[in-house]
This record gives C-alpha cells, structure tokens and sequence, in this order.
C-alpha cells in the first residue's frame, strides 16, 4: 500500500523523482541549474569589479601623484566567502553543461526517431512538411558535428584544436539554422489556427441556435485553443531567448557577456521546466 502524500518534502521529493526520472525532464532541470549559475556568477564578477574600479578611482582622487610617480593598490574582495564562491559557482556550471554535452552524444538515435515519425506520419500542410524536414536535417548535422567535436576534445577520436573549434562553431549554425525554421513553423502554425478560428466563427453566425452537443463540442474546443495558444506562446519566447545564443556561439569568442548569456539560457530552461513541474503535479495527485 502507498504511503500517503501529507508533507510538503514528500510531494516535493515526489515530484523532483518523475521530473528526473525521463531524460527531457533531467535535461530541463540541469539545463535551468547550470544557466540560472552562469547568470549568477556573471552578475557577481560584474558587480565585484564594478565596486573594485569606484574603490580604485576613489583612492587614485585622494592621492594626487607627482609627475613621474606611480600608485600601486592591492584590493580584496568585499567579503571573502564571495571570493570562494564565484569560482565555484563557476566550475559546478561547466560541469553541468559537460555532463548535459555527454548526454547528447547519443541524441542521434532520437534524430533517427523522429525522422523516421515525420517520414510516417508528415504534416499535411506543405510549408510545415518543409520546415519539419528542414529541421530535422539541421539538428541532424549539429548533433553529429557537436558529438564530434566533444569527442576530439577530449581525445577519443584525432581531430586537431582547429578541427575541434571549427566542429563547435558549424554545429551551433546548424543549430541556428533550426531555430530559424522554428520561427517559420510557429508562424504557420499561428496562421492556420487563425483560418481555423475564422471559419468556425463565421460558420457560427450562420447557425440562430446550437444545439446542446454543438454547445459542447465548441466549449471543449475553446479550451483545447487556449491551451494550444499559450503553448505555443512558450514555444515563441524559448525560441526567441535562444536566438541570441546560437549567434553567440557560432562566432569565435562570442558576442555575449557571461551574464546575458546565463540569463538567456535560465528563460529558456524555465519555459521548458514549467511545463514539465506542472505536469508532474497531476500524477503526484493521482498518486
């Protein structure tokens, strides 16, 4: 017999247990952790060297320095613990993002998968048909590239650094390239519920009086669009806070800050992590 769920912790752990227990869910949660770290170490380098620069301009005002002299100042951190903890919080992020690196090496198997259901069962509508293939086909190649380039960097297969870097920068085009056909699929799709809901508008109007079935079938129809609507207005957003990343990274030495980086990355984590908590709440009361 199942213990009942009375306590907080239990739910809590219950539910942190069904997250975890799927890889898209523990992907989601490492994902939302090593991002919301990135963003908060970078906030605090920033901050603490913000604060270093008014206490070094501070003491260069107060000590007027003959011609020729030279002022010389050892600063500390403010406080010692954040000294110890911004490295930290530092190597946890990249060991994070190494093991969800690891993890992807073999993503292939579910390019293979999700090939083998778009050749199955394909969108009926044509610029969909495109852009799933076209995406599939990009996410294909960034994930051999990616796979790749991780494996010669840590010495399994021979690639040289340059080999290695030039994997890393195609495989986040690709990448791009993806993201780029999502904004095409999200707004087809906007465009066919948008004739959806017109027709069945007009079609309404036509009719003086529903039926009592007819009533019901347009309520549950109603509700099933606004779920699919704020759906697909998560899927926009996490599409748009990954955008600047894919530019960031498939160019040498980037174009983004640590911490705007982290923050985009911690957006597009809950936008996936949320979904994916609230679904664990059903089964949990289930249970």
């Amino acid at each position: 017999m199942a213990l009942p769920l009375t306590t907080r912790a239990d739910i809590l752990a219950s539910r942190l247990s069904i997250l975890f227990s799927t890889p898209s869910g523990t992907d989601a949660v490492l994902r939302t952790i090593t991002y919301t770290l990135q963003f908060v170490s970078g906030a605090l380098s920033t901050l603490l060297t913000k604060h270093l620069v008014t206490v070094s301009k501070a003491l260069s005002a107060r000590s007027p320095l003959l011609p020729g002299e030279t002022l010389l100042v050892a600063l500390a951190y403010p406080t010692p613990a954040l000294a110890r903890i911004t490295p930290r919080v530092r190597a946890l992020s990249a060991l994070i993002s190494d093991f969800r690196t690891f993890t992807r090496l073999w993503g292939l198997l579910g390019m293979y998968a999700w090939g083998k259901g778009i050749a199955a069962n394909p969108p009926k509508d044509l610029t969909l048909k495109l852009a799933a293939w076209a995406q599939w086909s990009a996410y294909t190649a960034y994930q051999f590239l990616e796979n790749r380039a991780y494996l010669g960097s840590k010495g399994i297969i021979s690639r040289a650094g340059p080999q290695i870097m030039s994997d890393f920068l195609l495989s986040t085009r690709c990448w791009m390239v993806g993201v780029g056909m999502e904004f095409v699929r999200l707004g087809r799709v906007w465009q066919l519920r948008q004739r959806t809901t017109r027709a069945r508008q007009v079609q309404g109007t036509e009719s003086v009086e529903l039926r009592k079935e007819e009533m019901e079938e347009e309520k549950a129809w109603a509700t099933k669009n606004t779920a699919e609507i704020t759906k697909w207005r998560l899927e926009l957003l996490a599409n748009v806070a990954n955008a600047p990343l894919t530019v960031h990274w498939s160019t040498p030495g980037g174009v983004l800050d640590d911490t705007t980086v982290g923050f985009l990355g911690m957006v597009t984590g809950l936008l996936v992590l949320l979904p994916k908590w609230q679904q664990t709440a059903a089964v949990v009361k289930k249970a």
